[in-house]
């Protein structure tokens, strides 16, 4: 089902492209570039230059809170709004490695999975 919304927004969705402000075309034509990305559900991961951290920063404030620029959309990514999709993907497929640590031992298990979870937690809290 997955597979057939997108081939309908790579090919059919163009032909809706009205009015003033409308980006259906761009977006159309952003997943025939990236339509793979969604499949394998690593379209939310930005494989970008780390240099280049400022540009990121505000790339992921305007897709959070939906900035639009001059009537374009930063956001022009295959069918973003999937992006919980591919996050539950990635979390299925890490999950047992935390889960396999905390069966074994869960002192060490709980070590491992803390210093891995915290950092984010936090910068989460700081952000």
């Amino acid at each position: 089902m997955y597979a057939f919304i997108i081939l309908m927004k790579m090919s059919l969705m163009k032909l809706f492209d009205f009015g003033p402000s409308s980006i259906v075309t761009q977006e159309s034509e952003k997943c025939r570039e990236r339509w793979w990305k969604n499949l394998l559900y690593i379209h939310n991961l930005n494989f970008k230059d780390p240099k280049n951290f400022a540009n990121m920063v505000i790339e992921f404030f305007c897709q959070y809170f939906n900035v639009h620029i001059n009537k374009l959309s930063i956001n022009l990514k295959c069918m973003s709004q999937s992006w919980y999709l591919s996050n539950d993907m990635q979390m299925f497929i890490v999950s047992p490695i935390f889960v396999y640590a905390l069966w074994k031992s869960k002192i060490w298990g709980l070590v491992f999975s803390g210093r891995h979870f915290s950092p984010k937690t936090s910068s989460n809290g700081f952000l």
